[in-house]
């Protein structure tokens, strides 16, 4: 089964997931520097709705040494710092998309540098942007 017909049918077997994965891993063998099957790789892990394991962080990092213009990638690569409380890191990746000519200027990326430069760390940074994200939102209406 594909990831995605796996994820919109809410599947909690664990063997359709490690089969899709599978796929994956064949893929990675074939091409170590093709960055779409670590990508996809980690992001099994989210479409499952489960925390991504070592080698899937580790895939995701490396997709993003591959793939540097994907802002998607770079994106969750830096949350991924985050969480691991590696922040320095986290700030080198996000400033490109922070400071993005064409980014909205309080963009999701900006949000969480401003959290890092402030001195939150992991889960705190993540909820000071998301705080942050909503107070920009507050008292707008889709009319």
């Amino acid at each position: 089964m594909k990831l995605r017909t796996l994820a919109a049918a809410k599947s909690t077997d664990p063997a359709a997931w490690n089969a899709a994965r599978a796929s994956l891993v064949k893929a990675n063998r074939a091409d170590p520097d093709d960055a779409e099957p670590l990508w996809w790789f980690w992001q099994s892990f989210v479409l499952q709705g489960i925390d991504p394991s070592p080698s899937a962080i580790k895939g995701l990092h490396r997709a993003q040494e591959l793939a540097p213009q994907d802002d998607h990638v770079r994106f969750a690569a830096a949350m991924a710092r985050i969480s691991a409380n590696e922040t320095a890191a986290a700030q080198r990746l996000l400033r490109p998309l922070a400071y993005h000519p064409h980014a909205a200027a309080d963009n999701p990326a900006s949000r969480l540098l401003a959290a890092l430069e402030a001195g939150k760390k992991g889960d705190e940074a993540i909820k000071a942007a998301e705080n942050k994200e909503k107070e920009g939102t507050a008292g707008t209406s889709e009319d």
